[in-house]
């Protein structure tokens, strides 16, 4: 099984309401963290995935998935795994 970068991922996320507000009710963005496994990374989005299994045939199968645009994440940071000895 391939090996894919563990990270934690910063982003903002829609946020809505629908009574009536003043300016100053009015929502912002929900910021959000994320951590997972870095599965694409491409220059538009990247997804993210919270399990990855062996399956049939050496395909991988990918769960708990998360794709996040490009525009909206803050930061992203890789995590240092330990290393079992």
């Amino acid at each position: 099984m391939k090996r894919y970068r563990a990270v934690i991922v910063e982003w903002l996320d829609t946020n809505s309401q629908s009574e009536w507000s003043t300016l100053e009710g009015l929502p912002s963005p929900a910021s959000c963290t994320s951590h997972g496994r870095l599965v694409v990374d491409e220059p538009d989005y990247v997804v993210l995935c919270g399990s990855i299994a062996d399956g049939e045939d050496d395909d991988e199968r990918f769960g708990d998935a998360t794709a996040i645009p490009r525009g909206c994440i803050v930061r992203i940071r890789t995590v240092r795994e330990r290393r079992s000895k």
